[in-house]
């Protein structure tokens, strides 16, 4: 049985911006299709359909690590506004720790000091 599933080729660096493109080998896709019976105007015409959805939907490695380097950011940044909100955190619970032994102290000095 003859595989005439779409053939991706290598990746293929197109350094107009950062998009990087996959080759998708049309002539060979066309040549499958045709040699499986299809009509050549009908594997042009699927060949150029499946040649824009591997283009344009087809994540590359390159397309994959730059979203992972943008993600990793955004991780650290999250990260430093936690360690921020952490610090702001610990610093309410410390003044409401020594504000509640303040007034415990208070009320502690206040009943020794009424009681007969």
């Amino acid at each position: 049985m003859r595989n005439t599933a779409p053939v991706v080729e290598d990746v293929t660096e197109a350094y107009s911006g950062q998009m990087t493109t996959l080759a998708f080998d049309t002539y060979r896709f066309v040549k499958d299709l045709t040699a499986a019976g299809m009509k050549t105007e009908q594997a042009e015409v699927l060949a150029s359909s499946y040649a824009g959805l591997v283009n344009d939907q087809l994540a590359t490695k390159d397309d994959l690590k730059t979203l992972e380097q943008r993600l990793t950011g955004e991780v650290n940044l999250l990260r430093k506004d936690t360690e921020g909100l952490e610090q702001r955190l610990n610093a309410r619970i410390a003044y409401a720790q020594v504000a509640s032994v303040v007034v415990l102290t208070g009320v502690i000095g206040l009943f020794t000091f009424l009681a007969p």
